[in-house]
Parts: C-alpha cells; structure tokens; sequence
C-alpha cells in the first residue's frame, strides 16, 4: 500500500511537472504573440487605422486596402490565439492545483500509512520480545520439570531397592 501511494505520489509530481512546462510553454507563446500584436498596434496606429471601416475608409489604394485587412485579419486571430492560450492556461493551472491537492492528500495518507507501519514495528518488536521471554521461562521449566522428573526416578529405584531388600530381609 505504500509502494501504491509512492508511486501515485511520482505520478503526480510528473503531471505537476508537465503541467508547469505547459504553463511556461503557454506563457511563451502569449509572450510571443503580444509582441506580434503590438507590432501590427503600432502599425495599424501609424497609418491611423484600428477597424475594419476605418481600413476600409482609411485606404488611399487597393493595395494599401489589402495590407490594412490582411492586418486587422491577423490582429483579429491573434485575439482569439490569446484568448485561447489564456483559456488553456487557467485551465491547466486548475489542472495543477487539482494535482497538488491530490498530491498533498497522498503525501498525507503516506505519513498515515508510516505512523501506523512504525506503531505496527513497536508491536511486532513487543510480541518478539514476549514470546523470547515465553521460551526462555518454557525451557527453564521443563529443565525443572525433567529434573524432578529424574529425581522421582531416582526415588522410585531407591523405593524398589528398599523393599526388596525388606522382602530379602524377611
């Protein structure tokens, strides 16, 4: 069971781990995609246009028409690339502190689990040492008992002896 929690433990530092990178690799890319959005700010500020009418109203050429949709067009998906990317982000740190509460309720049944395993160690620790006490009494009673056991032995030849030598003697 503890090996169990061990590794659910491992588990979970690795999926915290993952989801730490993912974070930093999701704070990258929003880093990298709001310096293309200030960039394509800038530029949309310095030909003074920020909507789509405005581009439309505000283009001197075809050409300039196309490059001023083209970057609204793109501002446009950068927004929902970093909407998205922030969606994903506060997704996986819920995802994350989810883990650590796993994590810290694992770690807590562990100490658990190695309370009761050392209780458990002080009772086995406690039984051996009962029962080395339990065979040390047993063999010094049944030396006792073998003991009186020849002595009666001894007694009963010394009793036989006796009365034969009583019949004898009569």
């Amino acid at each position: 069971n503890i090996d169990t929690l061990t590794d659910e433990i491992a588990q979970k530092d690795k999926a915290i781990a993952k989801a730490e990178a993912d974070i930093a690799e999701l704070d990258k890319e929003n880093k990298q995609n709001l310096e293309k959005f200030a960039q394509i700010v800038r530029t949309m500020y310095t030909t003074g246009s920020a909507d789509m009418f405005g581009v439309l109203a505000g283009s001197a050429d075809f050409y300039d028409l196309m490059i001023s949709s083209e970057v609204v067009g793109k501002i446009n998906e950068l927004t929902a690339d970093m909407k998205k990317l922030d969606s994903d982000k506060k997704l996986l740190e819920t995802d994350k502190k989810d883990l650590e509460g796993k994590k810290t309720e694992l770690d807590t049944q562990m100490t658990k689990l190695l309370s009761e395993k050392e209780e458990l160690d002080g009772l086995v620790t406690d039984a051996e040492s009962a029962k080395s006490t339990y065979e040390s009494d047993y063999n010094k009673y049944s030396a006792a008992v073998s003991e009186l056991e020849d002595q009666k032995s001894n007694l009963q030849y010394l009793i036989n002896v006796s009365e034969a030598d009583i019949e004898a003697y009569e």
